[in-house]
Parts: C-alpha cells; sequence; structure tokens
C-alpha cells in the first residue's frame, strides 16, 4: 500500500510540472459506479467468517477521476474493495478503456474494506464470477463518462493530521511481538502516521470538482460477525467532505500503508454499537480532510506537463531465505495428512503460539491454510535452485485443501474422508488431541509422529512452548533462530 501512494505522488505531484498549472491546459472529469453485488457472496478480509452475506449496509463504490493535459491522459480508479481485481481482469479493464477513451495511463486502487466480497477472478476454481464482469464493466463505463466530461480545473495540495488509529504490531523488549486487533482504550503505540493529504481540483469558477484524501488504516470497524456489503468507514468520510463542500465535488480515498494500522474500534462486534463507531471514524477523518481541502489555493498557471513514471521493486526478505525455508519444509512434512483440531488441542495450541488465540481463534485449521499459501510464495519468491521443493509444496498443498473441505468442524470425519484414519501411527484410533497435534506438533507427539524428538536439544523432552518457538519462529525467537531479529 506504501506505493500506492508514492506512485500517485509521482503522477500527480511531481509528474504535473511546472508546479503551477495552467487552467486552459488541465482538464478532469469524474464518474462513479455502483458495483455492489446484487447477489449473497462470501465476505472479505476474515478467515473466520465462512458466511455469505446476508444485505448490503451501504453501497460499494468504484470512483474515476480522468486527468488530461497535453497529449496524456491518466484514470485514476478507486474501488471499495478489499483488493483489486486480477492480473487479467485488470488488463482486460485497462484494454477496454483504451480502446473507448484513449487514455493511456491507468491507476487503480482499492480501500481494503473487510466488508467486500472476496475477489475469485484469479483462482484456478474456474471463469471469473458474474458480479465481476458486470464490477469490470461498469467501471470502463464510468471511465467513459468521467473523459467525456472534462472541462478545465486547478489543483492545489494541503495537509492536515487526523488520530484515527493505531499500530495493532506491538514489539516488546525481548524482540517478542503481539497483536493488538482492537484498541478502544487508545493505547499509544508507534510507528503511526497521522498525516491526512489532500488532493483538491477546482473548476474554472473556483468550485470544487474533486477532493482527494489520502490516509493510512485498515478499513475494520466491522468484525467477523458483520453480514453487509459496506465501504467501512471510507463511505462516512466521503459524504462528510462532500456535504461539507454543498455536494459539489466527488471524494475520493487513496489507501496509504496501512500494514499494521488499525482504527481504535476495530472489530467492534455489531451488538456493541459498530455502525456508530464506524460513522464516528469516518466523520472525524472526514471533517479533517474538509479542513484541509477548505484551505487549499488552486492557482492557475500555464504549460502544465503530465508525466507518469512507473516501476516494479524487489524487497528482499529480513532473514535468510535459505534457513527459513528448511524450517518451513519441516513444518509442511510435519502438518501434511492433518485438519481441524478440537477445542482442546486448540487451547493448547493458543497457549504455545501466543499469537495464534488473536489471529486464528477458530478454527485451528484455517491457521495452517494460511501456512501453507506462505510456505508457497516464499518459496516460490525466494528460492533459486528449490524447484523439486516448490513442486512438493504444492503437492502437499492441494492435498491438505482437498482434505480439509472434507472434514467436518472439530476434528470429525466422514467414512469416506481421507482423514478418517488420521493421527493412527500405530493402527489404533487416537484422541482427538492427538489428531490436532499432528496438526500442530508442538501440541503433542505420538509415537511415530516426525517431530516426536523436536525440541530435543540435549536428550532431554522439550515442553510445548519450548517447542513452538523453533518450529514456527515469527511467533517466538529463541537465540539463533533465523526470524530472531525478523520485524
Amino acid at each position: 500500500m506504501c506505493s500506492t501512494f508514492l506512485k500517485l505522488s509521482c503522477l500527480l505531484l511531481l509528474a504535473l510540472c511546472p508546479v503551477q498549472l495552467s487552467a486552459a491546459g488541465l482538464r478532469a472529469g469524474v464518474a462513479h459506479a455502483d458495483i455492489t453485488p446484487q447477489v449473497p457472496l462470501p465476505m472479505y478480509g476474515y478467515m473466520d467468517r465462512p458466511q455469505r452475506a446476508t444485505g448490503t449496509l451501504d453501497p460499494l463504490e468504484a470512483r474515476v477521476l480522468v486527468l488530461e493535459a497535453g497529449d496524456e491522459k491518466l484514470a485514476l480508479i478507486t474501488l471499495d474493495l478489499g483488493r483489486d481485481f486480477g492480473p487479467a481482469s485488470m488488463a482486460k479493464l485497462e484494454e477496454a478503456i483504451r480502446r473507448s477513451t484513449g487514455i493511456q495511463h491507468f491507476f487503480i486502487t482499492a480501500s481494503h474494506t473487510h466488508s467486500g466480497p472476496n475477489i475469485l477472478d484469479e483462482y484456478p476454481s474456474g471463469a471469473t464470477p458474474a458480479w465481476e464482469t458486470e464490477a469490470l464493466d461498469k467501471i470502463a463505463r464510468a471511465a467513459a463518462e468521467a473523459n467525456a466530461h472534462l472541462e478545465n480545473v486547478r489543483l492545489g495540495v494541503g495537509r492536515g493530521r487526523v488520530y484515527i488509529g493505531y499500530n495493532r504490531r506491538v514489539v516488546h523488549a525481548d524482540g517478542t511481538v503481539t497483536m493488538l486487533w482492537t484498541n478502544p482504550g487508545r493505547q499509544p503505540t508507534a510507528p503511526l502516521d497521522p498525516t491526512v493529504t489532500v488532493l483538491r481540483l477546482d473548476r474554472a469558477d473556483g468550485s470544487p470538482l474533486a477532493v482527494l484524501i489520502n490516509y493510512a488504516c485498515h478499513p475494520v470497524i466491522f468484525g467477523a460477525d458483520h453480514l453487509e456489503y459496506s465501504s467501512d468507514f471510507v463511505g462516512v468520510m466521503r459524504k462528510t467532505v462532500e456535504d461539507g463542500f454543498g455536494g459539489k465535488p466527488m471524494a475520493f480515498f487513496i489507501q496509504g500503508a496501512d500494514g499494521d494500522i488499525n482504527p481504535y474500534d476495530a472489530t467492534t462486534p455489531m451488538n456493541q454499537g459498530a455502525v456508530v463507531k464506524r460513522d464516528g471514524t469516518g466523520s472525524a477523518l472526514g471533517r479533517e480532510a474538509l479542513r484541509v481541502a477548505e484551505h487549499v489555493r488552486t492557482e492557475p498557471a500555464t504549460e502544465p506537463r503530465l508525466q507518469v513514471v512507473e516501476d516494479n521493486l524487489q524487497v528482499p526478505v529480513r532473514w535468510d531465505a535459505r534457513k527459513f525455508r528448511e524450517v518451513l519444509l519441516q513444518a509442511d512434512e510435519a502438518h501434511h495428512g492433518a485438519t481441524q483440531s478440537t477445542h482442546r488441542a486448540g487451547g493448547r495450541a493458543r497457549r504455545a503460539f501466543r499469537e495464534l488465540s488473536n489471529q486464528f481463534p477458530r478454527p485451528l485449521s484455517r491457521a495452517v491454510r494460511h501456512f501453507c499459501r506462505v510456505y508457497e510464495r516464499l518459496l516460490r519468491l525466494h528460492s533459486d535452485d528449490s524447484s523439486r521443493d516448490r513442486r512438493r509444496l504444492r503437492r502437499r498443498r492441494f492435498q491438505y485443501l482437498r482434505r480439509s473441505r472434507n472434514g467436518r468442524a472439530h476434528g470429525e470425519f466422514g467414512p469416506d474422508s481421507p482423514l478418517r484414519d488420521a493421527g493412527k501411527a500405530d493402527g489404533h484410533s487416537r484422541r482427538p488431541e492427538e489428531v490436532g497435534a499432528g496438526l500442530v506438533p508442538a501440541l503433542g507427539r505420538p509415537q511415530g509422529s516426525p517431530l516426536r524428538g523436536a525440541g530435543k536439544a540435549d536428550g532431554h523432552s522439550r515442553r510445548s512452548e519450548e517447542v513452538a518457538p523453533g518450529l514456527v519462529p515469527a511467533l517466538g525467537r529463541p537465540q539463533g533462530s533465523p526470524l530472531r531479529g525478523a520485524g
């Protein structure tokens, strides 16, 4: 997300040179489209929310700003979604807009709301869902509409500060990490960037045409119990700005580096005033953005130039990728063939793996499913000589996902399930907590387990809390761990 505003800065500030812009030379147009699915779909953002959406709290929108300077055109598109569409869908969208408008450059960004639908166009299960195809068509039409209503504009920039969020990743003095998923008590955290950056575009008569607001914060006031489509606090923020100008401009939210930044009232349960908290958070951000926008001066000038600079960056991991790969493969071998744990085993896991108590409260298999995806991506990105490992890992992940779909909750498996005999190392059924132990080896290791001797550095058995950090270094990092300094 940090690259989002960096690229925006290149496109709209550095790129529109000279800084003074021409009332005759710079033109802009705006449009929007409702892209809310009309059917109940799986929702984006929370692993412990298997239910489909039940309705719409507020519409999800695509908003388009088209800028033209000389022969160059740029389309800025913001989406009330958890993420952008996949590369193939984005390429088709850009090509459709290019054919109808002649726009050469695109900047497309999602708000990262956790109350939108899952984006499934990249999944290997089949064709792009119908609502996504319809949404892409609506976005293309909105871009054509914005392009058809270009008018002369002036531009100005301002900045403010507002504190509506906190850093959820608390790093302790010993290097361990605790995830603070909600913070209604306003516990101080760092690092945090409270900057609100506002870019204002005025019509020739001085009335605002568009107000762009950049801020870094997860739209997660609503938690996993929320089952309605919503832009979260983003929609409230936009309406606050628009109403403050008498409904004249269109407000755009451009997400910043929101990686570990949550609003203070994140994941508020619906029966504890989540909608009120959403409105308060959005209004606070909107009022500051409006205050800044009202004080921005837009000035005419001469000879604007729209320049686009784009680059792809590869960011290295902060630990030894080869050593970490070995740890991942060991964990993959141990987890292979197991799915969900019982409540008893899950409780023991959360005591051993402290972060599981916050991030993956139920069921534990979702944590391992997530880890499998991480294994695959890390091996793909950071291993130049492990094609065999990657093939093995993809095969393991496929088998795991297929098996986990066949198992019922809490470790109960049907007669035809490939996991019916999971945990049988000696021809006898294992207790549920021992089946769960095959999922997280630190919980209990029956005879025959590949991790039976894990944690024995001196010939003596280790306690589970001592084994766990060595198994998943990111959760607890003893001396000598390749992840000791990670984060």
